[in-house]
């Protein structure tokens, strides 16, 4: 991969014979993420979200504000040739985040078929830890 070379272009100026070249992030599949509680009860009104503390710049996002329905479900599409590290998580109004509850982070690895992960929210001193 080249480095990025700088483009100056002043008001009003026009560039021509630009070839932008995108990465490859292969085509789209489903991804599907169910919440459940402790009990195997499913939540809905739960947020899902990246795991954003893996630190990995090879991790992206399956989208904003993606919200478990009333199944405990939420349906996202994503593509084939990227990684996805999930969490979930669900703060009740007027709660402290000592009140919060959240899952272990999972990684839904690149492939071709659709995917189906099942997250289990726990209080936040439960969490299982190196994950």
């Amino acid at each position: 991969m080249s480095a990025a070379i700088p483009i100056d272009v002043k008001l009003g100026d026009r560039v021509d014979n630009l070839v932008f070249v995108l990465p490859d992030f292969g085509h789209l599949r489903e991804i599907q993420v169910c919440v459940i509680d402790e009990s195997g009860k499913p939540l809905p009104s739960v947020g899902i979200g990246p795991d954003w503390l893996k630190g990995k710049e090879e991790i992206a996002s399956l989208g904003e504000k993606l919200m478990t329905d009333e199944t405990g479900c939420v349906k996202a599409r994503g593509y084939t040739r990227v990684a996805y590290s999930l969490q979930a998580m669900l703060l009740p109004p007027g709660a402290n985040i000592r009140q919060a509850r959240i899952s272990d982070s999972v990684v839904i690895d690149p492939g071709e078929e659709s995917i189906r992960r099942t997250l289990v929210l726990r209080p936040i001193g439960s969490l299982k830890s190196g994950k």
